[in-house]
């Protein structure tokens, strides 16, 4: 909407510049969006995303986290200063014991991080048999130790 005002400006005459600070927007975020086939803004509306939950999978998981068996598992939350190699290896070490899976076989994937890629945490996977893995196909925004909690039950 807001680029369609600026084009009509512009088309009577106006500068771009001018009618983009009328509007509080710059000409820089203009020409993003301009060059992208949908608004780029926060609050912008959006199609949904190719890999969405279907609304049978999303009950599907639904029914599943609410299962006896899994009723009673709270979600476990470690909030540290900053990202470090000892507390995802203690957050792994944990997860391994609490769900008690010596002897399965595991594949934990990972952000490409320095406390995912370090030798405190590589080693531990080792101990561990656990096999680690640097990519999940169609997922942009990594976040180990939210995938990590959901591998291990623990998320709802």
């Amino acid at each position: 909407m807001i680029v369609a005002l600026i084009d009509e400006a512009v088309a009577t005459g106006a500068r771009r510049e001018r009618a983009s600070d009328a509007l509080g927007v710059s000409v820089c975020t203009l020409q993003r969006w301009d060059h992208r086939a949908e608004d780029g803004r926060a609050g912008a509306v959006r199609s949904a995303s190719s890999n969405k939950l279907g609304e049978a999978e999303r009950a599907q998981v639904l029914a599943i986290a609410n299962e006896p068996a899994h009723e009673s598992l709270a979600p476990h939350q470690e909030v540290h200063a900053s990202e470090s190699q000892a507390p995802a290896a203690s957050l792994l070490v944990n997860g391994w014991l609490r769900e008690g899976l010596a002897g399965r076989p595991l594949v934990l994937h990972l952000d490409n991080g320095a406390a995912m890629k370090g030798s405190t945490m590589l080693a531990t996977m080792q101990n561990l048999d656990v096999m680690p893995s640097f990519s999940r196909p169609h997922i942009n925004n990594e976040n180990a130790y939210a995938y990590a909690e959901s591998l291990f039950r623990t998320a709802k």
